[in-house]
């Protein structure tokens, strides 16, 4: 059976690998993804779960893009969840707990992806915690407080839109 191996580094590109060759094949298809933007990283997993268990393609670096869209979804659920139960009470210790317990399972999938994404998402966890710190903190006001909480929500805005990328052994 003959290889054909492909490089992926977008949703777009992957959209289009898709439509075009698709399918069973008489060939193996491999796919390497090399990067891809932050927020299309479920996506991308959910798709190319589909080609692996329907046509056989071969992932190389599965493991590290599932990893890399369970951290989205952490994140997504630190913005749609954690900062507006905060944001509706600052005083809430148990919201402000959530937030610490999430940043230890970041730091755990961002060593299953490995590489830079590593240091980048480290950046994250710290300014996490630095957040769940000045929240805690009762000397604050609440408007700071608050303040805080939409400085973070830009933070995970500019995360979302961040190339990562994926290391291959």
């Amino acid at each position: 059976m003959a290889t054909t191996a492909f490089e992926v580094t977008s949703l777009p590109q992957l959209e289009v690998l898709v439509k075009e060759i698709g399918g069973p094949h008489r060939s193996q298809i491999n796919v390497i993804v090399s990067s891809c933007t932050f927020g299309d990283a479920v996506a991308m997993a959910a798709i190319l779960r589909h080609m692996t268990e329907a046509y056989q393609w071969r992932v190389a670096n599965f493991t590290r893009l599932r990893a890399l869209a369970d951290l989205y979804v952490i994140v997504n659920r630190i913005a749609e969840v954690n900062l507006p139960r905060i944001r509706s009470d600052v005083r809430d210790a148990q919201a402000v707990a959530l937030l610490r317990g999430r940043g230890a399972t970041i730091i755990e999938l961002a060593g299953e992806i490995g590489g830079p994404s590593v240091d980048i998402f480290a950046a994250f966890v710290l300014r996490l915690n630095r957040l769940a710190d000045h929240i805690g903190d009762r000397l604050r006001s609440v408007r700071a407080r608050q303040g805080l909480l939409d400085d973070f929500a830009s933070v995970i805005l500019n995360l979302r839109f961040a190339n990562i990328l994926l290391p291959f052994p």
